[in-house]
């Protein structure tokens, strides 16, 4: 249990960080054809980040990419006289994203209406399940090694029992299935939870077994990564968008998870 404990403190309660060039993002482009000379085009990610492109090749977002993140490839503002339509517009980035298309033909006639990304699934039946860290090989003495595990079992729609521990592995480089060592580690109920299509965030408290308490936020960047915020009352983290910045920082420090 002190290993245990341990890593699931580190995990649970990190802090933020990161440089301003962080390794482990990535970058999110395409091509744009049948552009006209001296026409421009208005392309923007999940609704926010925008890029004006006026001329025909290659083309990148400049906001990177955590890995694991959702994204919505639309155009905001069409060139005057043309309509731009974008193909394979959306996906999740686990790799430098580049093959998004977007062709620009003669006609102002606006294209059908690009149906929103989704949300990402949120609450308590999306959180269910093992998680672990995939990133960070911890040697445990004796030539084995352990990785952080999370078990979440929903209770209600708005309580998951939390149980904690490791994965060990008999062998140095944490590879092959591990054997998996968990304690209960309390409950989280959740007070708030909201979803985007590219973030889905619980704000909630931790009750541990010992009865103290701390306030959190479990923030989904994808639907198969979990990054467990600390958090303050009030929130130091109140909106999407802050818990958006705080979750990539603690993906860029490999402290994130993914579901077993």
């Amino acid at each position: 249990m002190p290993l245990a404990g341990a890593l699931l403190a580190a995990a649970a309660l990190s802090a933020c960080g990161g440089s301003d060039e962080p390794a482990g993002t990535l970058r999110l482009g395409g091509t744009v054809t049948g552009l006209a000379v001296g026409k421009s085009v208005v392309l923007q990610n999940s609704g926010a980040d925008e890029l004006r492109v006026s001329e025909n090749g290659r083309f990148s977002f400049s906001n990177l990419l955590a890995s694991g993140a959702a994204y919505a490839v639309t155009v905001k503002t069409q060139p005057n006289g043309q309509t731009c339509r974008v193909a394979h517009g959306s996906g999740t980035a686990t790799s430098d994203v580049g093959d998004v298309a977007v062709d620009c033909v003669a006609g102002s006639t606006p294209p059908p209406p690009t149906p929103p990304a989704p949300p990402l699934a949120a609450g308590t039946a999306a959180l269910e399940g093992e998680w672990i860290n995939p990133k960070v090989c911890t040697p445990v003495g004796g030539g084995q090694s352990a990785r952080q595990l999370l078990k979440l079992v929903r209770q209600s729609d708005t309580v998951v029992e939390y149980h904690g521990g490791t994965l060990v592995y008999g062998n140095a480089t944490c590879q092959g299935a591990g054997s998996a060592l968990l304690s209960p580690m309390g409950s989280v109920t959740f007070s708030r939870i909201e979803s985007s299509p590219t973030l889905a965030a619980h704000w909630g408290s931790w009750r541990l077994i010992t009865g103290t308490t701390s306030h959190l936020v479990w923030a989904k960047p994808g639907n198969d990564k979990l990054c467990l915020l600390g958090d303050e009352n009030p929130s130091i983290l109140p909106t999407l968008e802050r818990v958006a910045q705080s979750a990539a920082v603690q993906d860029r420090q490999n402290a994130c998870h993914v579901r077993r």
